[in-house]
């Protein structure tokens, strides 16, 4: 009896030891929750390109098919889990043909805005059908949209080609969603361009305060006011961060623009480097209105994976001056004995903002798993799951604590 009681005394401070990690990146931020969208189909969010997820203060938005005539638009409350849903009508545009298509979409608290070949829809959230109206063509093609209060922010970054031939600079639409007036602000040619080619282009990013556009072979970030007024420039040296010497930047450059050169054989030249451990900025992202995530490329120290190490930095910005809040944070290779509550933000398919990070992909199993499950345990789980599932939306919240 005494034994029992004994353990029972020891059982709290076992737990409190038992759910503790090593991991630094759990020094700011938390795992919230786990969100299953079983309405979701999972399979179209492992698309390059082709959905992601949308933050706007505590709601998550998601744009997706129901079949291939239906279209609808959910507002998952973060700290609640319940949703809306909207059915979604777009003005000259059956769903059915937006299937294989690029669009992008962004919501806020009055507007969700759509993008789609060139063109641009609005409607207002209002009622359980969002009637998405044709509000302007655009020049040029765009793989960003960022909404806030009443401005739509579309913009691209890199490589982009068509007739005319390639362009490399970046540039941000801004659209008044009250009298649809447009701004164009060019962001500049980014260093490293020609490694878009390689990655979707995800280091240029827009907060209700700032604009953040990054250079991607050199630790160079360029911040702007949300009208797009220079202010700041963010860059540090590191010796984690090797940065690749002039010639090759010269000799990929050079390699790009020359029309005789096919794209097969330009990747084929630039791939080793890509991958050979030199500094490569690969995500920027505001996780709230003035603090920063970097997402970078260190050395490979391990030869045995195909992707060298890769390091989270995050900067505050106070008063138009840039604050290294935190270095260095190495994205841990997730392995089997790790708690699925502490499980590392490894892959680069998330979103953030409004102080979180969202991570998303397929899950099999309709339910969350134990708070002490393993990692190993999950992908268990998940096999079991998939003998008799289809994949749905699985999100996981990491929250800013620090």
């Amino acid at each position: 009896m005494l034994f029992i009681l004994f353990l029972i005394f020891l059982l709290p401070s076992f737990n409190k030891e038992f759910y503790k990690t090593d991991d630094p990146f759990f020094n700011i931020f938390k795992i919230k929750d786990d969100i299953i969208c079983k309405s979701v189909n999972g399979y179209e969010f492992e698309e390059a390109f082709f959905k992601k997820i949308y933050i706007n203060e505590n709601n998550i938005g998601i744009l997706h098919f129901v079949n291939d005539n239906e279209l609808v638009f959910r507002i998952i409350d973060i700290n609640k889990s319940n949703e809306k849903v909207f059915n979604v009508n777009i003005e000259y545009f059956n769903p059915k043909e937006l299937r294989g298509n690029l669009f992008l979409y962004a919501f806020s608290s009055e507007f969700l805005v759509m993008y789609v070949d060139k063109k641009l829809f609005v409607g207002k959230i209002s009622s359980r059908i969002i009637n998405l109206k044709f509000i302007m063509n655009l020049e040029k093609y765009i793989y960003y949209l960022k909404v806030f209060d009443n401005r739509a922010y579309l913009g691209t970054y890199g490589i982009r080609g068509d007739a005319n031939g390639y362009e490399f600079n970046s540039f941000l639409y801004i659209v008044d969603l009250n009298n649809f007036s447009l701004k164009n602000v060019d962001l500049g040619i980014p260093k490293g361009f020609y490694f878009t080619l390689f990655n979707p282009p995800e280091v240029f990013d827009v907060s209700s305060k700032y604009i953040a556009h990054s250079d991607i072979s050199t630790y160079n970030i360029n911040i702007f006011d949300n009208d797009g007024r220079f202010l700041i420039n963010i860059n540090r040296g590191d010796t984690l961060f090797r940065e690749m010497d002039l010639h090759l930047h010269q000799k990929f450059s050079n390699l790009i623009m020359d029309t005789t050169i096919t794209l097969k054989s330009a990747l084929d030249t630039m791939r080793s480097t890509f991958f050979s451990g030199i500094g490569i900025i690969e995500k920027v992202n505001f996780i709230n209105d003035s603090t920063l995530l970097v997402r970078w490329y260190g050395p490979k120290t391990d030869t045995t994976r195909w992707y060298p190490d890769i390091y989270y930095d995050i900067w505050e910005i106070r008063n138009e001056t840039p604050i290294l809040v935190a270095k260095n944070i190495l994205a841990r290779v997730p392995s089997d004995s790790t708690l699925k509550q502490f499980r590392p933000l490894y892959s680069s398919r998330y979103e953030c903002g409004s102080n979180y990070i969202i991570s998303f992909g397929s899950t099999y199993c309709k339910e969350k798993g134990s708070k002490i499950e393993t990692l190993k345990q999950y992908y268990e789980r998940q096999r079991e799951c998939s003998k008799e599932n289809e994949p749905i939306l699985g999100l996981t919240i990491y929250e800013f604590v620090k």
